[in-house]
């Protein structure tokens, strides 16, 4: 194999590989992420555990209760 077929393999091979993976693996999404703390509503700022239910809702296990979040507010449930 001489050194021209050598690049031109080379060449075919990278068109392959670059043209061959979706575009969505070239550009990643930017995460959007919001912070909440006391301040916004939170009983405690450590969060235990997280989970969502089926109407939506997100709730929070913190060591002063159990936050329900409705994508605006929280309201705490204490024990």
């Amino acid at each position: 194999m001489t050194f021209k077929y050598f690049l031109r393999n080379i060449w075919i091979v990278l068109l392959l590989l670059y043209f061959g993976f979706p575009i969505e693996t070239k550009a990643q999404l930017k995460t959007k992420l919001k912070h909440y703390s006391t301040e916004d509503g939170l009983s405690h700022d450590g969060v235990l555990c997280i989970t969502r239910d089926k109407e939506g809702f997100m709730w929070f296990g913190t060591w002063d209760g159990i936050n329900r979040f409705d994508g605006n507010s929280f309201i705490t449930y204490k024990a």
